[in-house]
């Protein structure tokens, strides 16, 4: 007969719960050495989160078999031997393999693999993955409550010679970026703070103006192989100064000085350091000082704004050569080979096609030797993603991008990135969302105001939309010309004929001989269907409109010249699906769609644009502007379409809103 107590007595007589108590204690002091031991070994962040995985799933382990075996002098034995070698009576134990054990034995094992499997994929370890439809959970929480934000001004230049300007920018630049890579810490990016430079607002009125808790200024003097740095931080609340310092080094010296003042910066925040935060700001790019100057002369080309595509080209060759004297000199050097794939991957529009993919070619290697050479840096996951990007390889591209957001989550170059694939996927309010952070970061961008104010467009956020239009081009970079477009666009969007061609006639008389008003104003004179309008300004600027938007011409011109429609049909089919960088996705299944409608293809036409809204084609009212959709608007497949899309953007303008109700 079976002992009274059930199973509790049963696991009490078979050790199990004196063998729970010693592996808890056990554990407990196997995870308290390697909390201690890894760091200091230098061995990976995710280490840690191994050993806890291996301690949990140990544990179901060690109480099955304490149930099945159990020590005897004479060896280890199952434990129904053992019963029954002591009393005959007591034979009748639960079995191994009974349903009671089984049941119990398969709840501890479920419990085990899931306490592990929780901790595991708990944010920030090593098996943290971004699923397929969303990068949001790569984002922990948003700039604005974390608690220290700080901006890093422009150093002055106080070299004898001028032309050491681009030294003064490039230290600024490199400790905020190292300052940029420790998580807790809200950095404002270069394109805002450079604004600032030679300001006369007193510290507190640009820290305002940033939305920033701190700023660091400093001053930068170069002569004859040594180098003084001075830097200082100040609170913005009080202008207190927190810390000052100056450093007087050798050049070869800069990278050690450099890590001592983000060090010391994030000392005076109390931001808490992972061990990965601590390599970011000990990187040493290089221990050449040569090559770390051509380095910085070569981010200093990119970083111009050029008016003219020859001075354009003039600047990538200039940055392309900087960048590889600096790698002939260390072969090792990540930022350069970063520069190097950036400005590649910049420079395609400027190339025929098979000129391209080579340059492609060399862009990749590049991004690829970066991430090899400083693997705790997103720089190479960024611009390896570019490549991918400009290839049309979508994926690829937004693996990168999530591999360099876990690295470098407040990177707005990332953030866009990350957008802009979302954006072409369809998942509108998640390009929202991060556009939204990444202006944040990056308050004084234009152009990424720009990209926020046409997702808005996209998703019928028509109010938002001018407003981000006017911030980046009335505001931030005056540009009435451009302005003048982006508003007549939404009008446009909104229905309102009247502002739309008050906006355009603005934009007319501002630039007359633009190339960029001339496309502008004829997209918006085919929208109003104004055929007259549309031809005067195809000829006004013919061989930039057919050479850079063929289909747009072939809008205009197709009910009077079928030949030349046709041509300028498969010049755009061609450039749509060969030209670097690559069409892809939702946009290339409409244009190609644009295409065959153009052409009287109908049931092709609508194939196409099935297709691109399946990949995520959505853009209110879209369809209702775009005259090439005109001849099959009557079709009930068009009609489905167009219902489907505005119900979609109709739900996520729902979500958006939601997410901003106050809770």
């Amino acid at each position: 007969m079976r002992r009274p107590g059930g199973l509790v007595e049963e696991l009490k007589r078979r050790k199990v719960v004196r063998v729970a108590v010693v592996y808890a204690a056990t554990g407990f002091v196997v995870l308290q050495a390697a909390d201690i031991m890894l760091p200091r070994l230098g061995v990976p962040d995710w280490a840690m989160s191994l050993v806890v995985v291996l301690t949990v799933l140990g544990f179901p382990i060690a109480l099955v078999l304490a149930w099945a075996l159990e020590v005897t002098p004479d060896g280890i034995r199952r434990t129904e031997a053992a019963v029954s070698a002591e009393s005959e009576a007591e034979s009748s134990a639960p079995p191994l393999v009974g349903k009671r054990t089984l049941l119990a034995s398969s709840l501890l094992v479920a419990v085990g693999i899931g306490l592990g499997a929780g901790w595991f994929l708990r944010p920030g370890s090593v098996a943290e993955g971004p699923g397929p439809a969303t990068t949001a959970e790569l984002i922990p929480g948003t700039p604005q409550e974390q608690q220290q934000s700080i901006a890093v001004l422009p150093f002055q230049n106080l070299s004898a010679d001028p032309e050491q300007e681009f030294f003064a920018d490039g230290i600024t630049e490199d400790i905020l970026t190292r300052l940029a890579g420790v998580r807790g810490l809200r950095v404002i990016s270069r394109t805002s703070v450079m604004r600032y430079k030679g300001s006369e607002l007193s510290l507190p009125e640009i820290a305002a103006a940033l939305d920033v808790s701190h700023v660091l200024e400093g001053s930068v003097r170069l002569a004859a192989g040594r180098v003084r740095i001075t830097g200082q931080l100040i609170r913005a609340a009080d202008d207190a100064h927190l810390w000052a310092e100056s450093f007087d080094r050798d050049l070869a010296d800069i990278f050690a000085v450099q890590t001592e003042i983000a060090g010391r910066i994030v000392e005076e925040l109390e931001v808490q350091l992972s061990e990965r935060d601590r390599r970011v700001l000990e990187h040493r790019g290089t221990e050449n000082a040569v090559a770390y100057e051509h380095y910085l002369k070569g981010r200093a080309a990119l970083n111009e704004s050029p008016s003219t595509e020859e001075e354009v080209v003039g600047l990538y060759d200039e940055a392309e050569r900087q960048f590889r004297t600096a790698l002939s000199e260390d072969s090792t050097f990540a930022g350069a080979w970063a520069g190097l794939a950036r400005v590649s991957t910049a420079s395609l529009t400027l190339l025929d096609p098979e000129e391209a993919e080579a340059v492609l070619e060399t862009a990749a290697d590049a991004a690829r030797r970066a991430i090899r050479w400083a693997p705790d840096l997103a720089i190479g996951h960024v611009q390896l993603g570019r490549t991918y990007q400009a290839r049309g390889l979508a994926e690829a591209a937004l693996e990168q991008f999530r591999l360099a957001a876990e690295l470098e989550p407040d990177s707005p170059e990332t953030l866009g990135a990350l957008a802009q694939i979302a954006n072409r996927q369809g998942r509108l309010v998640e390009s929202v969302r991060l556009l939204e952070r990444a202006v944040v970061l990056e308050p004084g961008d234009a152009p990424l105001h720009d990209i926020l104010a046409g997702t808005y467009a996209r998703l019928g956020e028509l109010d938002r939309a001018r407003a981000a239009y006017r911030e980046g081009w009335e505001r931030i970079t005056p540009h009435e010309g451009r302005l003048s477009c982006m508003l007549a666009s939404v009008a446009l969007q909104a229905s309102d004929l009247e502002a739309t061609r008050e906006h355009r006639d603005r934009l007319l008389q501002l630039e007359p001989d633009s190339p960029f008003a001339a496309s502008c104003a004829l997209f918006i004179a085919l929208t109003l269907r104004e055929p007259a309008e549309a031809r005067r300004l195809v000829a006004l600027q013919q061989h930039y409109l057919e050479s850079r938007t063929p289909a747009l011409v072939a809008r205009a011109v197709r009910v009077d010249d079928a030949a030349r429609t046709e041509a300028l049909l498969e010049a755009a089919e061609r450039d749509f699906q060969e030209a670097l960088p690559r069409h892809w996705g939702s946009d290339l299944e409409y244009d190609l769609g644009v295409i065959r409608a153009l052409r009287g293809e109908p049931g092709a036409a609508l194939a196409h644009l099935e297709r691109a809204v399946d990949l995520g084609w959505r853009y209110h009212r879209g369809l209702a502007m775009d005259t090439a959709w005109d001849d099959v608007r009557d079709d009930p497949r068009f009609q489905g379409l167009e219902a489907r899309i505005e119900a979609d953007l109709t739900r996520m303008r729902a979500e958006l809103a939601a997410s901003r109700a106050p809770r």
